[in-house]
Formats: C-alpha cells, structure tokens, sequence
C-alpha cells in the first residue's frame, strides 16, 4: 500500500522530498549534539546538578525545536501533525497499541517521582516534554511526511522510520561508554515500531508525542533514582509486550503488501 500525497499540493516554499527530509533532521540532530557538547560537561556528568541538566537536557532541544517549527512554518509542509486519511490497521493492532500504551504510562506512574528534589523534578519533566516533542517532530513528522512522496510503499515509509528511531536512541547508550546490547537495540527498535503504530493508529503526531514524553520521563525518573526496570516480573511483562508491539508492525506491513491499494487525496 502506498500512502500518496502531492496530487493536491499546497504552495510549498520548499517541496517535501526525501532529501530535504533527511537534511533537516540531521541538521536538528547536528544542533542538538553540537549545543550539548558547546557546554564542556561530558555525558556521564549532565545529571551533576540541575545547571548542567539545564544547559545539557533543556536548551538545546530547546532550540531544536524553535529551529523545527520554524522550518515546518516557513516550508508550509502539510500533514505533519495529522494523517490527511486513516491507514487501515487491524483490530488486534489496535489492541496491542492501547495496551502497550497504557504499559508505558503505568510504568512512568509507577516511578519514584519522590527520588529527586522538586526542582529537579521540574527539569526532568521539561527535558521529557522537549525531547519527545523534537524526536517526534523529526522522525515521524518531518522523515514520515518526507518519505511518503510519490508512490513509496507505506511499509518502506515504516520500516525506516522505525529504523531511524533506533538509530538516534543508541548513540545516547555510546556517550554514556556502556556497550550496547542486545537488549538495548530490541527496546530501540520496539519503541520505535509503538510510536510509529500510535500515530498510525490514532491519525496524529500529538498522541505519538504524549507516548514519547512519558517513556522519558519514566527513564529519567529511573535512572535517578537509579533503580533497573527490566528485572523479575516486570522484564517478562516487557518481553511480551515487546515481541506484541513486533508482531502488531509485521502483520501491519504484511496485510500492506497484499493489500497494495492507493490512497487517493481525490476520495476524501
């Protein structure tokens, strides 16, 4: 299946293409690091005190985003925050995109929010905010819209969009100098295909940003409070809900292989 845009394109200031996708998300992803790095704390010192989270965590997403919803404003990009139309998803994926939702906002209720001062809560939740809001903005607003130019299948539009959030989770793992494992690449790559679903799923960005928000907010809560989650009870209820979330992408992509039909702006 193929999800087709452009046959009733706006004025665009700069047309969506799968470059101009790609450097804009690598420019946001250049302006992040390059601020994170310009104030001379390395990664495993940002948590030191709520200044350097500020510096580190805050501002440059910050501006990330000043620098993302400026670009979508001046290049008039549509379908950004909303699907124009409703991809087909089964019944069952919808299913596994509602419960494994509402495990990650269990998880992040379920977290010492008493571990830290207030302050610093305050920090936390705001880089949480920023974070998810910028991540998503890029990846399945910005790369998503760019990649569903002509007639891409919509399962390659997923399959990389997922790819890519990966690949922006794990760098973080690298900074902090622990070897990335197994594990780490599963929880990416399913993180990854659940925030692609709910925005599928629900036809907007701004649920897929809520999702987000709260992941990071859970694991900046545990990580200081410094307690692992993926232990007992709670790594088996992770594991199925993981291999759910995987098994809800592939049937999605396989019922759009056969299904192989166009959506045409013209119907709506």
């Amino acid at each position: 299946m193929t999800y087709i845009l452009g046959r009733h394109d706006p004025v665009f200031r700069l047309r969506p293409t799968l470059a101009s996708g790609i450097v804009t998300v690598l420019a946001t992803g250049a302006l992040v690091v390059g601020l994170q790095f310009a104030s001379g704390t390395p990664y495993r010192a940002w948590a030191s005190s709520d200044r350097i989270l500020v510096l580190t965590e805050v501002v440059p997403v910050a501006v990330a985003t000043v620098f993302l919803v400026t670009f979508l404003r001046w290049s008039q990009w549509d379908a950004i925050w909303r699907d124009t139309y409703r991809l087909p998803t089964s019944i069952l994926t919808r299913a596994i995109v509602l419960l494994a939702v509402a495990g990650v906002l269990a998880r992040t209720a379920g977290a010492t929010w008493g571990a830290v001062p207030a302050r610093t809560l305050v920090i936390l939740v705001l880089s949480a905010v920023l974070t998810g809001l910028v991540e998503e903005l890029a990846l399945r607003g910005v790369l998503l819209r760019a990649l569903r130019v002509g007639r891409r299948p919509e399962v390659a539009c997923a399959l990389w969009v997922v790819l890519a959030s990966a690949l922006v989770q794990l760098p973080i793992l690298w900074l902090g100098s622990r070897a990335v494992s197994g594990a780490d690449v599963v929880v990416a790559l399913v993180l990854g295909a659940l925030l692609y679903l709910v925005r599928r799923t629900t036809r907007t960005l701004v649920v897929a940003i809520g999702v987000h928000v709260a992941w990071d907010l859970g694991s900046l809560l545990e990580r200081a409070d410094g307690v692992a989650w993926l232990t007992g009870g709670t790594a088996l209820i992770a594991v199925v809900a993981s291999a759910a979330v995987a098994l809800a992408l592939l049937a999605t992509v396989r019922r759009d292989r056969l299904r192989r039909a166009l959506i045409d702006p013209a119907l709506s």
